[in-house]
């Protein structure tokens, strides 16, 4: 994985991966399970449109990363990308 190569294995990784991930993704089932609602049709179709709209963002974005990574020089919404100055050093996994 990325940020194993790029930040390391550390203390904060180890701890986000298994202790703050599993966290912050099942506490909204849990609030659920204690707390019974009904979601009007309206709200449920908008968090439809709204999830639909950030994985649309999500995936817009990669396809980005995906295409400079493969080209630095091809366009991106028809004009040249800008490259913030900058590199990372990998020497190695570890």
């Amino acid at each position: 994985r990325w940020d194993i190569i790029a930040e390391r294995l550390g203390f904060m990784l180890v701890f986000g991966d298994l202790v703050f991930i599993p966290f912050t993704f099942t506490i909204q089932g849990w609030w659920l399970l204690g707390n019974k609602m009904e979601l009007p049709l309206l709200a449920s179709v908008a968090n439809c449109i709204i999830f639909l709209i950030g994985y649309l963002v999500f995936r817009g974005a990669n396809k980005q990363k995906h295409l400079f990574k493969k080209d630095p020089k091809a366009p991106i919404w028809g004009k040249p990308p800008k490259v913030v100055g900058g590199k990372l050093l990998v020497s190695g996994y570890w």
